[in-house]
């Protein structure tokens, strides 16, 4: 089971370059294509919602957005 789930849009420049930087940070991190087929249904589940993205899930944090989530992981 992973600690971190981030949701985020394939394509999207901040996003793909998000899920590169956290990668290289915490191996402990799934990375989720809300356009795949059924996905968005868990992200509401997992954060309550299902519009806006990147969205970092843990078992207890939601952290909205390129900046939120960059700053949780002290990066600029």
């Amino acid at each position: 089971m992973f600690k971190y789930t981030l949701y985020i849009k394939k394509g999207d420049p901040k996003c793909e370059e998000l899920a590169t930087m956290l990668k290289s940070l915490c191996r402990d991190i799934r990375v989720v294509d809300i356009e795949d087929n059924g996905v968005r249904e868990f992200m509401w589940k997992d954060a309550g919602m299902a519009s806006k993205i990147p969205i970092l899930v843990s078992s207890n944090i939601v952290v909205l957005g390129v900046r939120s989530i960059k700053k949780m992981f002290n990066i600029e």
